[in-house]
């Protein structure tokens, strides 16, 4: 008889009516058109399980309730040597050979992943002659989840545009954080005055994630008023103003001083299309140049515009320039 933790073996039984007989004692049988499950007896006969034992009655397993045609390609297909726990019934272990079980639901989608709050432990702006980087810096990042989706020890920090590299290597994408080791950026130049530092991961699949963030060296602009009509400081400027001079095209230039030239220094990159006060010309005397020394001691020229009069009072001038 079948007992709990009973190992069984099963046998192919036959597809009509017939059970064969010489079963092994123990070994089960199916009889598919009649949808019942037969075990071999001491004798070598076959006995029909029924009730919870074999032959002995007291319950409702002769045949087996499932409507659906039978899935399994092979009668024998629960393998040699299985064991089943203790109260498995007759029926369930008939159904573990005829139907094949369901297929496992689809895996969900991949979800990529990202980086994003990368911080290269760089200023966004310098300005012209200052160096920047110069040895170890802390880097920080938001690695998206889920992070099992990341390769361990894939991630990178490099560098290019004023020169070329790699600041780290093998960090951990979901670390947050690390320290980068960077040379001595330093541009004099503003037609290349741009490094870029981008950190890139790995993930299981799809392609490798990146992000960058760009540091660039720009110049001043100054401005303001003096009596002195043939000025080349601006430091020198009577309620003189500066900005750093980015990629924007338009200046607005205020003072308030009571009188004066009003003059406007540009780095000789850029040149001045107009300006204009209270949407009026403002009339300039020429262009002059001048050496001037930026607050990192580095020497550059400056192109110089001055209105043609003194003009008093508070002014609000519209400089643009390319």
């Amino acid at each position: 008889m079948i007992t709990g933790n009973s190992i069984i073996r099963i046998r192919r039984g036959a597809t009509g009516g017939v059970i064969p007989v010489g079963l092994t004692y123990g070994e089960l049988a199916v009889n598919i058109t009649d949808r019942k499950l037969y075990v071999g007896n001491e004798t070598g006969a076959s006995v029909e399980i029924i009730g919870s034992g074999v032959g002995t009655g007291g319950g409702a397993e002769t045949t087996w309730s499932n409507p659906a045609p039978t899935t399994t390609t092979d009668l024998e297909g629960v393998p040699v040597g299985s064991t089943f726990e203790f109260g498995t019934t007759a029926i369930e272990i008939l159904e573990q050979i005829l139907y094949a079980p369901a297929a496992p639901p689809p895996p969900p989608p991949y979800t990529s992943v990202s980086f994003s709050n990368f911080s290269s432990g760089l200023a966004s702006t310098y300005e012209l002659g200052e160096t920047a980087g110069n040895g170890s810096l802390s880097v920080s990042w938001t690695a998206s989840q889920p992070h099992d989706n990341w390769v361990p020890a894939s991630a990178y920090i490099s560098y290019s545009g004023l020169s070329n590299g790699q600041a780290l290597t093998g960090a951990s994408p979901t670390a947050g954080s690390a320290v980068a080791v960077y040379p001595a950026f330093r541009s004099t130049s503003l037609s290349s005055n741009t490094v870029t530092i981008t950190l890139t991961g790995q993930q299981d699949q799809g392609s490798n994630p990146s992000t960058s963030t760009t540091s660039r060296w720009w110049t001043k602009a100054y401005w303001g008023k003096s009596t002195n009509a043939s000025l080349t400081d601006p430091l020198a400027l009577s309620n003189g103003s500066d900005v750093v001079v980015t990629s924007g095209t338009t200046i607005t230039a205020s003072t308030t001083d009571a009188g004066g030239y009003f003059y406007f220094f540009i780095n000789n990159y850029y040149s001045v299309s107009s300006m204009t006060l209270a949407g009026f010309p403002v009339a300039l005397n020429g262009v002059s140049t001048a050496s001037v020394v930026n607050s990192q001691g580095f020497t550059s020229t400056y192109k110089i515009y001055r209105s043609f009069y003194e003009l008093p009072g508070p002014l609000d001038i519209v400089v643009v320039y390319a």
